[in-house]
């Protein structure tokens, strides 16, 4: 039998983290999600982003609200460690960046389906506005791991040829990597 592969977005790379920069032992790296890991550079790219540098915020009312899922690498490993029970735990991604960022505010994720990251992003500007942060991450991120093959059984919601053309007339189902 061949492996039908539809269109998806994949990702290259995941095993490669910058540990040290982090000042997490690549062990623990290993064994960490690669949705804390991605999540965590990710927010060091938007704080540089933005023209503030990582030194400067520290110790700062800086926010860090994400939207994720589960994303099943727990289950590859041959590991039940507590570090790595931690590691994969999603509601502690945006705790773990508020922590290796040394950031003063609160931390939350949210998984509310497809509208997580909005919700996050929403949940930031509220943060803002109530003045319980001077400064706000929001975003999301979310990696699914499983690897699937195509059982030719349509689930209702993706699209015949694996492709979303949101807000097009053409539009006829989700995919995996939208």
């Amino acid at each position: 039998d061949e492996l039908a592969v539809k269109s998806r977005a994949y990702l290259d790379g995941i095993e490669y983290f910058d540990h040290e920069f982090f000042n997490i032992s690549k062990h623990e790296a290993v064994l960490m999600d690669p949705q804390n890991r991605i999540a965590a550079e990710l927010a060091c790219g938007a704080v540089e982003d933005s023209g503030y540098s990582l030194s400067e915020i520290r110790g700062s009312r800086t926010g860090v609200y994400l939207g994720a899922h589960s994303s099943r690498y727990a289950d590859w490993l041959d590991d039940n460690s507590g570090l790595s029970v931690m590691g994969n735990l999603k509601d502690t991604m945006a705790g773990r960046i508020s922590y290796l960022l040394d950031l003063r505010a609160d931390a939350a994720v949210f998984e509310t389906a497809c509208s997580s990251s909005l919700y996050a992003v929403y949940h930031g500007c509220m943060q803002l506005n109530a003045g319980e942060c001077d400064m706000a991450l929001a975003g999301g991120v979310t990696l699914d791991l499983q690897l699937y093959e195509d059982t030719g059984e349509d689930d209702g919601l993706s699209s015949p040829d694996g492709h979303c053309r949101a807000f097009d007339q053409r539009a006829d189902g989700i995919n995996g990597g939208e």
